[in-house]
């Protein structure tokens, strides 16, 4: 009868410790052997929290109204006034906001600098009559009065500083001539642009929506 028992007993135990067993996880494959139901679930690539931060692909929408561009030849009020006395020192691109700005940098003058826009066939220098090499299939030219030869010592750095840009292919910026300058602008094609003079920080500056 003790004997009886035992066995059964020791059958127990047996199945008790197979139980157990049937849930642990296997070192040679790294599975689970139990087919025990957990209540852990992970979230689904639909459900996975978000975060606030705009998506790096949008690209920023253009800040300026439409109004406010122009297409074909344009100038400021009182072109081709030449009481001014600025002088350009300098030029770059940038980009911003979903436009894209080629900058001409003045020396601070006094009196008014003032402008002429329009779309050439072919950039020619002022004065020498000869033609600018310019990257771009389409050149705007601007006519800048109001502006002066440097004086002994003054440096006029005219070459253009370039980021990464889509729309402006090239700038090249003429020394001044008889109270005027040029500045050309090379594109792929004719684009809406916009052109301001800022009269606290001397800088004239050519916008055009970045595509």
């Amino acid at each position: 009868m003790r004997r009886t028992i035992a066995i059964a007993t020791a059958a127990i135990l047996t199945f008790t410790i197979a139980a157990c067993t049937s849930s642990t996880t296997s070192p040679e494959t790294g599975n689970a052997t139990t087919s025990e139901t957990t209540t852990e679930t992970s979230l689904s690539p639909s459900e996975t929290p978000t975060t606030d931060a705009p998506s790096s692909a949008t690209a920023p929408s253009t800040p300026r109204p439409d109004e406010t561009w122009t297409s074909g030849e344009s100038q400021s009020d009182d072109f081709p006034e030449l009481t001014g006395n600025y002088l350009p020192t300098g030029a770059r691109a940038a980009v911003d906001s979903g436009i894209e700005r080629a900058i001409i940098q003045y020396a601070a003058g006094t009196g008014d600098l003032e402008w002429h826009a329009q779309w050439v066939d072919e950039a020619i220098a002022d004065g020498s009559g000869l033609p600018v090499e310019i990257q771009g299939s389409a050149i705007l030219q601007i006519t800048v009065s109001g502006v002066r030869y440097p004086d002994e010592g003054e440096d006029m750095n005219l070459e253009p500083v370039f980021p990464t840009t889509q729309v402006i292919r090239d700038i090249n910026v003429q020394a001044p001539f008889e109270g005027m300058h040029l500045i050309f602008i090379g594109l792929d094609a004719q684009s809406p642009y916009f052109i301001d003079f800022d009269d606290d920080t001397y800088q004239l500056s050519i916008e055009f929506p970045a595509s």
